[in-house]
């Protein structure tokens, strides 16, 4: 028969008492509310079985996990407009597009179908809207864009990418793999 003094057992594990399991055919060698591990040995064998505490597999989890730093969270970058007789002009969609990882027609399409409003894309990959429109206007428009198509509705993170499945669109997520299906532009 299993000698329980052959088996490794650490000094915190005096003090505990044994208690047998005849339904699953272990005997359970060490167990507490505050203990990182509990041994098991099999019945019928010599062998030991550890197995882990929740909380403590929590926190080894918790610990292999990347540290999120404040200071490098994604900086998002605003719409810089002008204005030239009845024309609008959004000067910076280029760089604003290549941060937000989107395609700058994705942007104009969205903008200019919630104003209702004419407007092209230029070769330099700025936008005109042929009509006079508020910058307040356009910052909250493009904030709704944001929070639609760029970020993440599980962490809240703005590093995500937007997948065009056929007719389907979803944003993927970069920082936490989630997959959100979103409204086509």
């Amino acid at each position: 028969m299993y000698n329980h003094r052959s088996l490794y057992r650490p000094s915190w594990a005096q003090e505990h008492h044994s208690q047998r399991d005849y339904k699953s055919g272990y005997k359970l060698l060490v167990t507490h509310a505050f203990c990182e591990r509990c041994y098991f040995v099999t019945l019928n064998s010599d062998e030991a079985v550890i197995l882990y505490n929740y909380d403590y597999l929590l926190r080894r989890a918790l610990e292999k996990l990347p540290k999120r730093d404040a200071a490098k969270a994604y900086d998002i970058p605003q719409l810089e407009i002008e204005y030239e007789g009845d024309h609008t002009f959004v000067k910076n969609l280029s760089f604003v597009s290549e941060r937000l990882r989107r395609d700058p027609r994705i942007i104009m399409r969205f903008l200019l179908k919630e104003l209702g409003a004419p407007g092209a894309l230029r070769p330099d990959n700025n936008m005109v809207i042929y009509k006079r429109i508020s910058e307040k206007s356009i910052q909250d428009l493009y904030t709704r864009f944001l929070e639609t198509y760029i970020k993440c509705p599980t962490c809240k993170s703005y590093d995500t990418e937007l997948v065009r499945e056929g007719k389907k669109w979803y944003i993927r997520c970069l920082a936490c793999g989630a997959i959100t299906y979103v409204r086509p532009v």
